[in-house]
């Protein structure tokens, strides 16, 4: 919201990372949580005005949803056309990457099916990548956006279990 210039930012994340490293615990990584808008050159941002330098981050995780429901013909956009050009400039910088939420809504004139497919092609096209965890966001939404990204087909439900389970 623009409460935080970059440099605050940065600043109070290094503060943190350090406090971090003193616990010393190996399992513990500093994570830098974007939203994917922050990569799109449209959303007038840089991302790495926020990334305090690799000392301080570990890993970079990344907020991206299926958002070709808002299309002419709503469907499920592959996941490269989601996570290609973010993975990459990531990659970049020479830091781990990790995906802190992602979902979609059941696409209209689906039965799930359809989103198990894209859930599957996601997972797969994540873990190639090497993504450090994948966390997908269970949620109603309706309220704030009119959007329901829960698992609640057997379709879906069945493709997640699959990941989580391999």
């Amino acid at each position: 919201k623009g409460e935080f210039t970059a440099a605050q930012f940065r600043a109070a994340f290094e503060h943190i990372a350090k406090i971090a490293d003193e616990v010393g615990n190996p399992r513990l990584k500093a994570t830098l949580t974007l939203m994917g808008w922050s990569f799109n050159a449209r959303s007038g941002r840089t991302w790495t005005d926020y990334l305090p330098g690799r000392s301080y981050v570990d890993v970079v995780a990344v907020d991206v949803y299926n958002q070709g429901r808002n299309a002419k013909q709503p469907k499920y956009t592959p996941p490269a056309q989601l996570f290609d050009g973010i993975v990459a400039e990531i990659g970049r910088q020479g830091l781990a990457f990790a995906v802190a939420e992602t979902g979609s809504t059941v696409i209209k004139g689906d039965d799930g099916t359809g989103r198990a497919q894209w859930l599957r092609d996601l997972t797969r096209y994540l873990t190639q990548k090497g993504a450090l965890y994948v966390a997908y966001f269970d949620h109603d939404w309706r309220t704030k956006s009119g959007d329901d990204y829960r698992l609640r087909d057997p379709a879906g439900k069945a493709a997640w279990r699959d990941f989580c389970d391999a």
